[in-house]
C-alpha cells in the first residue's frame, strides 16, 4: 500500500503522464484499470490521473498531491489508521549517543551521563541542541563501535566528549543537521582510516578528524593483519578523490602517507589495538 501511494504521488507531482512498467505499477493498473500499456510504459489520460489520485486517497485518507508519508509511525498514527504507511523505520527518528569522561547530554530537560558500555537512543527533537553545542561531540562511522567508545584513546583535550553514531538510512539526516549546527571547534570525526573514510571526513568541511598517531605502535600494527591492503587497492576511485581534496593543504602529507603505505584500517581495529589518536583539521 505504501509503495502504491508513493508511486502515484511521484507521478502526479512530476507532471508526467507516463510511468515505467514495474510490479508496483502493474498492481495499480490491475486494481484501477488506469493506464494503457505501450511497450514497457503505462500512458495515462487526465481523467485517469484524477482517478489515481482518488484511488490513493481512498485507501490512505491522504492526498498524494499535498500529504506526505515522511516521519515515523507515531507521526503517521495522527493522520491515518495505518501507521505502517510511515516512510521511516521504527528507529529512523532516533539519534544514538554515548558519553565519555564528564560529558552529559540534556534530553527532555534532564541531564544524562551514559555509563561506559551503554548507548542512549534519543528522538532528535528531544535533544537539547543548545546544551549539546557546548559539548565536544565525536561522530562515529561504524555503529558497532558505539558500545566500545570507552576504549578509544582519544586525542588530548577530547577526554570529555559526546559520541554520536553517524547513522544509517533515515537517521543520517538527523546527524547531518546536528553537524551543520555544531561549532567546528567542538566537532570531532572518527571514521575508518582508509581512502573511503577520509573522503567522508574531508567532505564534512569542518571539525577535527581523528587519525592514528604515526609512531612505533602504529608501525608495528601496520605490519600485522589489521592493515587490509586488499581493501585499500579496491578504493582507487576514493584515493583519486583524496588527492584532489588534499592538494596544497595541510592534509596532503596524510594522503601521501596513506597511499605510500597502502593503509586501510577499520575503526574497530584501531580501538582494539589501543592505538593513540591525534587530530587533523578537516577544513584546510
Amino acid at each position: 500500500m505504501k509503495a502504491e501511494f508513493n508511486a502515484i504521488k511521484r507521478l502526479l507531482l512530476s507532471g508526467k503522464k507516463t510511468a515505467n512498467r514495474n510490479p508496483t505499477w502493474t498492481r495499480i493498473h490491475e486494481e484501477t484499470c488506469c493506464g494503457t500499456l505501450v511497450g514497457r510504459v503505462y500512458q495515462f489520460t487526465d481523467n485517469e490521473l484524477h482517478r489515481l489520485r482518488q484511488h490513493a486517497e481512498s485507501f490512505t485518507r491522504l492526498d498524494p498531491l499535498h500529504d506526505s508519508t515522511s516521519g515515523g509511525r507515531m507521526d503517521m498514527a495522527e493522520k491515518v489508521s495505518d501507521e505502517k504507511l510511515a516512510n521511516d523505520s521504527v528507529f529512523g527518528q532516533l539519534v544514538v549517543v554515548a558519553t565519555a569522561g564528564k560529558a552529559q547530554v540534556r534530553v527532555g530537560g534532564e541531564l544524562a551521563q551514559i555509563p561506559p558500555g551503554t548507548i542512549l537512543s534519543v528522538p532528535f527533537d528531544n535533544l537539547d541542541l543548545d546544551h549539546l553545542h557546548q559539548q565536544k561531540i565525536v561522530i562515529i562511522e561504524n555503529g558497532a563501535l558505539m558500545p566500545e567508545c570507552q576504549h578509544i584513546r582519544l586525542p588530548k583535550g577530547w577526554e570529555d566528549c559526546v559520541f554520536v553514531y553517524r547513522g544509517h538510512r533515515e537517521n543520517v539526516r538527523h546527524t547531518q543537521k546536528l553537524i551543520e549546527g555544531h561549532p567546528a571547534e567542538h566537532l570531532g570525526l572518527f571514521f575508518d582510516f582508509d581512502p573511503a573514510g577520509l573522503v567522508m571526513a574531508f567532505a564534512v568541511g569542518k571539525g577535527s578528524i581523528f587519525i592514528p598517531e604515526d609512531g612505533e605502535e602504529l608501525s608495528i600494527a601496520l605490519e600485522s593483519d589489521i592493515n587490509n591492503r586488499s581493501a585499500f587497492r579496491r578504493q582507487s576511485r576514493e584515493m583519486n578523490r583524496l588527492r584532489d581534496q588534499a592538494t596544497e593543504t595541510n592534509r596532503e602529507y596524510v594522503v601521501d602517507w596513506l597511499e605510500t603505505k597502502e593503509i586501510a584500517i577499520m575503526q574497530e581495529h584501531l580501538v582494539r589495538r589501543n592505538l593513540p589518536l591525534v587530530t587533523l583539521n578537516s577544513a584546510s
